[in-house]
């Protein structure tokens, strides 16, 4: 969803391992193509919050990615790794559970510390 991808890249932000995190979205607004195209050093590496590359995380991405005119990588969906399904079962087992985008996210944050 919209919130759990704009979470998840300030998340990232504030780990300061890259110079620029941001959400951008095929259907919805920032649009991907608006925030390729004013990158500040033209190079990026674009990771697809999907279950598998699918039409939008494959021939989508590939279609914008490939009109730019800038070094921009493209990393696949997040798939269905196994830390992810460790993930889930983690917070499963809690007794309280957890609901939030922003637990979830935490969580994911966590997890690949």
């Amino acid at each position: 969803s919209r919130e759990s991808a704009i979470s998840l890249a300030g998340q990232l932000w504030q780990r300061h391992r890259f110079g620029k995190v941001s959400a951008a979205f095929l259907s919805d607004t920032p649009r991907l193509e608006f925030a390729l195209n004013n990158l500040d050093n033209r190079r990026a590496v674009v990771v697809g919050l999907f279950a598998d590359r699918g039409t939008h995380g494959e021939s989508d991405l590939d279609r914008l990615i490939d009109g730019l005119d800038a070094n921009i990588a493209y990393a696949g969906p997040i798939g269905c790794s196994p830390w992810i399904a460790e993930l889930i079962v983690d917070i499963a087992s809690r007794p309280s559970g957890c609901t939030t985008v922003n637990c979830v996210g935490e969580e994911l944050a966590k997890s690949q510390e």
